[in-house]
């Protein structure tokens, strides 16, 4: 372990420049700091400069494993190679971090892996709460640059059931917790998010308490209530107050599970009724708020789920009584960002993000009486709202250039009704199907948004609620009137499919360059850069990209020493700018890059060709 002294280096590449200035700012007041490199993978030498502080340089290539929390009391800087080569994890038996009020936690090019808290695991978490597997931020500060939190998962734990009671009534089942932020939670504190990665977390909550069952005393007694199942919020991040800004921020196929209620305990004797079944709990959230500041900008959330939990089964009457109806199933909410606070989000992107409403409990059967009893009544099947992003009554949310494509909602079915019995017992109704609204964007709360896009959702429209449309917006259906300047409706805004570039890790979704985006947005709402740090200069597109402008190629012919040359010079518009050839231009698959470039400026790529009497074609391409 080597100990040295610098000023502590920040990671540029990537960052966008809107926070540029800030980072300077920080560096410019940060004091002198003592480094430890690391050169062996081993957790006893991590753990003891992660105690002492300052600034540790992780200088070997592996995973580091943990069996208990790690408690940041002062400011601790953790720097690795890059977030593939160092890995610190929670070893599926902890939660990794728990930042005290004092502590300071940056976290540089390391991966932040398979934290976890149980009712069997919780014990090794320092805080016995049912939050944050990868960091439990308590009123400190948390900053991530080019850094990953994936596979972390909180598993709530099933509530206790109520006694039952030989004499008089059954006791009520206990509710479950909730639970919350199963890689991130905050608690009041600030966290900063930069160029990260957050996929494949879990938030799992536990079934309410059944309640216990009466007693046969007199002419009976009623049994117990069961306790409510658990909610699920901010499978992601989770904050609780306090201030979140997320910029460059990839959240991928994360998962919120609300639970079931328990079911009521059985009434004793003749008279005796069953109790009545808990709440079904809810799921909400990759990025879920309440309370405090919260800023999204250049982000990409896809495929995050939140699902509500399945209401609990009726239980069958008794006696003459009929059955009891089933628990109505829970809603899943906000699957992108669930906010119960006012928020900014500009330049991202949400897609195929899913809210999933619980299914409705099944109806019971009729009592068995010989004359009949009717059977109970399916639970309403759970709402789902908000596919891509929820922003809750009494908040207000300003989204600028945002694209939304191809979010979901799926309502939950209804539960079957219950059997009748005897002669005249009927089957109980089947319940309906839950609710569906705001597939990209569900308002109760006030939404300002401007250029805009809202495409293809499924399982409901786009948008609901209270939206200001500002202007610039374009929605596929008309699920909401947007009647602002250069607004439209219905109208398909012709994107490209989500992919991969390489100067990116996360994915981006592009403009065709016939699409009627271009040149669309309102200049006084949009941001400077598109959400890969490209100007949108004049001519601004709606959506989180700007079509770059097409470059025009530029053809000089130069002599050589033996053989006449073709320069040809390509203006840079993008990163990923490329040159392709062909001789075959009726053959689509026949082009190949051109990889003899002489030289690459800031602006410039130079190639030069080789005069032929053969005709070759060439072409640029720019994502």
């Amino acid at each position: 372990m080597k100990r040295a002294t610098h000023l502590p280096l920040f990671i540029f590449r990537e960052i966008p420049v809107v926070w540029r200035t800030l980072l300077l700012l920080l560096l410019a007041v940060q004091p002198l700091r003592s480094q430890v490199v690391i050169t062996n993978a081993d957790p006893a030498e991590v753990l003891s400069a992660i105690r002492a502080g300052g600034h540790i340089r992780l200088g070997f290539v592996g995973s580091v494993g943990f069996s208990n929390a790690i408690p940041i009391s002062t400011d601790v800087t953790i720097e690795g190679l890059d977030r593939a080569s160092n890995i610190l994890s929670g070893s599926s038996v902890t939660r990794l971090f728990v930042v005290e009020p004092t502590g300071i936690l940056r976290l540089r090019n390391v991966s932040l892996v398979s934290g976890r808290v149980t009712p069997t695991t919780i014990t090794n978490g320092i805080i016995q709460s049912y939050a944050g597997a990868g960091i439990y931020n308590d009123r400190g500060t948390v900053e991530a640059y080019n850094s990953s939190f994936s596979t972390h998962s909180v598993v709530g734990p099933a509530a206790q059931a109520g006694a039952d009671n030989a004499t008089f009534d059954g006791q009520n089942g206990e509710d479950a917790i909730d639970v919350y932020g199963a890689a991130i939670y905050n608690n009041s504190g600030s966290i900063f998010l930069s160029n990260c990665i957050v996929h494949r977390n879990d938030l799992s909550a536990g079934n309410g308490g059944k309640g216990g069952n009466g007693g046969n005393f007199g002419n009976g007694r009623n049994g117990g209530r069961g306790g409510r199942g658990g909610s699920a919020y901010g499978s992601g991040l989770y904050s609780l107050g306090g201030s979140v800004t997320l910029s460059g921020v990839y959240f991928a196929t994360n998962t919120a599970i609300g639970a079931t209620g328990g079911q009521g305990g059985t009434g004793g004797g003749v008279l005796g009724r069953h109790g009545s079944t808990g709440e079904t709990g809810h799921g909400g959230g990759a990025v879920s708020q309440s309370g405090g500041a919260l800023m999204v900008e250049g982000s990409v959330f896809e495929g995050n789920r939140a699902v509500g939990g399945n209401g609990a089964t009726g239980l069958a009457g008794q006696q003459s009584f009929e059955g009891q109806n089933g628990q109505s199933g829970g809603t899943g909410v906000g699957a992108g960002i669930y906010a119960l606070t006012d928020l900014t989000i500009q330049n991202s992107i949400f897609v195929r993000n899913s809210s999933v409403g619980g299914v409705g409990g099944a109806g019971g059967a009729g009592g068995p009486t010989s004359f009949g009893s009717d059977g109970g009544d399916g639970g309403v099947g759970g709402p789902a709202f908000g596919g891509g992003v929820l922003v809750g009554g009494g908040f207000r949310a300003t989204i600028l250039n945002s694209t939304f494509h191809d979010n979901i909602l799926t309502p939950g079915l209804g539960g079957a009704g219950g059997a009748g019995s005897g002669f005249t017992g009927r089957r109980g109704s089947d319940g309906p199907l839950g609710e569906a609204a705001g597939a990209a964007l569900y308002s109760p709360g006030l939404s300002d948004v401007a250029n805009s896009i809202f495409a293809f959702s499924r399982g409901g429209g786009n948008l609901a609620g209270n939206i200001n449309d500002l202007g610039g917006n374009l929605s596929t259906d008309r699920s909401y009137d947007l009647h602002g300047p250069n607004s439209a409706y219905p109208i398909d805004p012709r994107l490209l499919p989500l992919r991969f570039i390489t100067s990116r890790f996360a994915p981006i979704m592009g403009l065709r360059a016939d699409s009627p985006a271009l040149g669309r947005a309102l200049p006084q709402y949009a941001p400077a850069l598109d959400i890969r740090g490209l100007p949108r200069g004049a001519g601004a597109a709606s959506g989180a990209y700007q079509l770059p402008a097409q470059p025009v190629l530029r053809i000089s012919r130069i002599a050589s020493t033996n053989t006449n040359v073709v320069r040809l010079i390509v203006p840079i518009t993008s990163p990923e700018t490329r040159v392709e050839s062909t001789t075959n231009i009726v053959n689509p698959f026949a082009w190949t890059l051109r990889t003899n470039v002489v030289q690459q400026t800031g602006t410039s790529l130079v190639l030069d060709v080789p005069a032929t009497n053969r005709m070759e074609f060439f072409r640029v391409i720019v994502p």
